[in-house]
């Protein structure tokens, strides 16, 4: 005599790993070419107009005349420091402007919010608020 196992979590299962292929199915294919020399971005080429874009933020230069520096001492710096001194302020900067942003914080409790839901609809849950 043969014992038949109904799990309870098999639909459930079977409807996670087939969004999970679907997700994974979208993913874009990568290719692989030549391209010509001027096509190369270099990272020098980026951060110098970064730096300078950060610099005309109105609370930047506040700050900077608050700590005593006027605007032809900072450009006068930025025209001495090297290109591997640059990609680091650069980089700094782009950092401290994405920390500052609230859109990530924004989308993250969003993308949580929707996967409770839909775990809460696979799973036939059901959330009822009394007063």
């Amino acid at each position: 005599m043969q014992h038949v196992y109904h799990w309870r979590g098999a639909r459930n299962l079977a409807l996670f790993l087939a969004v999970l292929v679907c997700a994974v199915s979208v993913a874009p294919r990568a290719r692989a070419g030549l391209i010509g020399n001027d096509a190369l971005v270099f990272p020098q080429d980026q951060d110098a107009p970064t730096v300078q874009r950060m610099l005309e933020n109105k609370k930047i230069q506040t700050r900077l005349e608050a700590l005593g520096y006027s605007h032809e001492e900072v450009a006068e710096r930025l025209k001495s420091l090297s290109d591997e001194e640059v990609h680091y302020l650069a980089s700094r900067l782009e950092r401290v402007t994405a920390a500052g942003d609230g859109l990530g914080v924004i989308v993250t409790l969003l993308v949580i919010i929707l996967l409770v839901v839909v775990i809460l609809e696979i799973t036939d849950h059901r959330i009822i608020i009394t007063q």
